[in-house]
């Protein structure tokens, strides 16, 4: 699993020779679960389905039934990645108010991208999700 590595503010790192910078294992798969969370559905001309609506849970109340949907959005989002195992996923609200909800997501890489994570990282990975007014972060842990 190797990919462009992006910055936060969604441009190329470039190597001191002008060269695209790459990364591989748990921050390649962060950086792909980033940009799929924080991607809205048709924002990608060629790729309409790709991507979450969980921006739109920003501002919502903090009740049984958004933090359901908010939940499998997350799930189905994730569940798009070829890297990662459908049946693994785990999505957990953590906390919610008016400014910020905070998620975390256990998942299991599928076998066949496991060659450059650690064996710890194998098993399973830990995502947190940040979603706030404005932004979108999310780090693996």
């Amino acid at each position: 699993m190797e990919d462009i590595l992006i910055d936060s503010d969604g441009n190329f790192v470039a190597t001191a020779n002008g060269d695209v910078t790459t990364i591989t294992g748990l921050p390649c798969l962060v950086q792909d679960i980033s940009h799929r969370l924080m991607t809205y559905p048709g924002d990608l001309w060629l790729h309409g389905a790709y991507g979450s609506k969980i921006v739109q849970y920003i501002q919502s109340e903090n009740n049984e039934l958004n933090r359901l949907e908010l939940e499998q959005e997350i799930r189905l989002a994730l569940m798009q990645d070829e890297k990662i195992d459908p049946e693994t996923i785990q999505v957990e609200i953590r906390s919610w108010d008016r400014e910020t909800i905070y998620i975390r997501a256990i998942v299991t890489p599928v076998d066949d991208y496991n060659d450059d994570l650690t064996e710890e990282e194998a098993a399973q990975v830990a995502i947190e999700i940040k979603i706030s007014q404005g932004s979108i972060e999310v780090t693996g842990i």
